[in-house]
C-alpha cells in the first residue's frame, strides 16, 4: 500500500510540474508574459492590502 501510494503521489507531482511548465511556456510563446509584466505582478503582490490602503490614503491626503 505504501509504495503504490508514493508512486501515485510522485506521478501526480511530476504531472503538475509539467503542466505548470507548459502553461508558462504557452504564456511566453503567445506574448502574454514578459519580464515587464512579471515585474508588474511582483510589485502588485509585494505590499499587503493594509499597506496599500495606508499608502493610498496618504497619497490622497497629500494631494489635497
Amino acid at each position: 500500500m505504501g509504495r503504490s501510494l508514493r508512486t501515485i503521489i510522485t506521478t501526480l507531482a511530476i504531472a503538475d510540474i509539467l503542466a505548470l511548465a507548459g502553461f508558462v511556456g504557452w504564456l511566453k510563446m503567445s506574448d502574454r508574459l514578459d519580464m515587464d509584466r512579471l515585474e508588474q505582478v511582483r510589485s502588485l503582490f509585494a505590499e499587503t492590502r493594509a499597506q496599500q490602503q495606508a499608502r493610498e490614503a496618504k497619497e490622497a491626503q497629500e494631494a489635497k
